[in-house]
């Protein structure tokens, strides 16, 4: 791999250079070099810049956001963090076309997790200016998310990206290069199978991993999950407890909104309750005020008009959550798979540790590595088949 800080490569003055790639989440890579060589840096300003060794492909591309210099009695080292442009959204405004950010429409403009991303990105682009992320290519989605909005505005980028990948219908992936990256939007599931042709084997089959760590996790565990959607609809003078619509386990809509993924979930919740019995965690989704006593309009309004949004998160989070957060984490041995996917992508991970592991398991992270000897190493190769169907 080479490593320019803009313009200037600093391939040979790096001890040490690495880029980690996050499914819908933000990359990063970082370098470490003598301080002499690190001078000149704008904060934010200055790109990081990580290509093959042949300099034709971007492997990453972000502005410098962190640095740490150290030094001793020898010696002084910077160490260069960078972040994929994505960085910025936290900072950056959901808007509509016009610039309208504290009440915008775009929920019901559009409809669907990838339009709607697309146009938060190009509305913001238009009106706020260049931020280093523009659309690449979109993949059409039939997930309806139809209905009024989701919560009370403004919201930022940041939270509208992870509010729709949490739907299970949008997946954004990045596409880095030099002065500025673009996303390819997806409804979900992006990424190829792989899993006939790389395989990672941790003490079985192959042998050509040199670490493997696998955790379950029941923290988040449970079987069922109701969501109360609001408004508030006062049955009588007084009351204010009762939400105007749910979403639960044995709601029949859900059959017919993705039967699938429910027969999955039905099946899932199921088996948990079998082992734990009913673990519940009930959710609110109410940003609107109860209506005044006596006003009953016919209408839907609030969370309650956006019963596709929430069936899609609801079916979403019961497929990862009624099963125990399962990850395989393996390292590969040296030169061993650099290159060989991308995260998204489906590939065969085993390992034989306390029991036998693995299997066909999506790509969530990894990093890959190089030392002073050019050599490349993937480590921290993050896997699962959690919410999968």
């Amino acid at each position: 791999m080479r490593a320019f800080l803009d313009a200037s490569e600093v391939t040979i003055r790096c001890q040490q250079m690495k880029y980690t790639p996050d499914m819908n989440g933000l990359w990063s890579a970082d370098i470490r070099l003598a301080s002499q060589y690190a001078g000149g840096i704008t904060e934010g300003g200055t790109e990081l810049i990580i290509t093959d060794n042949g300099g034709g492909t971007v492997l990453f591309a972000g502005p410098c956001w962190y640095a740490e210099d150290d030094g001793n009695a020898d010696d002084q080292f910077s160490t260069i963090t960078g972040f994929d442009h994505r960085c910025k959204w936290p900072f950056r405004q959901v808007q509509d076309g016009d610039g309208d950010y504290s009440d915008p429409s775009i929920f019901q403009d559009f409809e669907n997790a990838v339009d709607i991303m697309e146009a938060a990105i190009d509305n913001d682009v238009a009106n706020d200016g260049p931020m280093g992320i523009t659309v690449g290519s979109v993949s059409a989605s039939s997930f309806s998310l139809v209905g009024f909005k989701p919560t009370d505005w403004p919201w930022t980028m940041e939270h509208l990206w992870s509010f729709l990948v949490n739907t299970g219908t949008l997946d954004v992936m990045l596409n880095p290069g030099v002065g500025g990256s673009t996303v390819d939007l997806h409804p979900g599931d992006a990424g190829s199978d792989l899993s006939g042709s790389v395989v990672f084997d941790y003490n079985t089959g192959s042998f050509n991993c040199m670490g493997a760590k696998f955790t379950f996790d029941m923290k988040n565990t449970i079987s069922r999950i109701r969501y109360f959607l609001g408004p508030k609809r006062p049955f009588y003078r007084g009351d204010i407890q009762h939400y105007s619509a749910d979403v639960q386990i044995d709601d029949p809509a859900l059959d017919v909104y993705d039967p699938v993924k429910q027969a999955q979930i039905d099946a899932q919740s199921a088996s948990m309750e079998g082992t734990t019995g009913l673990l519940r965690e009930v959710q609110i989704f109410d940003a609107n005020p109860p209506l005044p006593d006596g006003v009953n309009p016919p209408e839907l309004t609030g969370e309650s008009a956006l019963r596709d949004l929430y069936y899609a998160l609801w079916q979403s989070e019961m497929l990862v959550r009624t099963v125990p957060r399962r990850l395989l984490s393996i390292t590969p041995d040296p030169n061993t798979g650099v290159g060989s996917f991308q995260v998204g992508d489906i590939i065969t991970a085993n390992a034989v540790l306390r029991t036998s592991v693995g299997g066909a398991q999506r790509v969530y992270r990894y990093t890959v590595e190089q030392d002073t000897e050019g050599n490349e190493m993937l480590t921290n190769l993050v896997t699962t088949a959690d919410g999968e169907v």
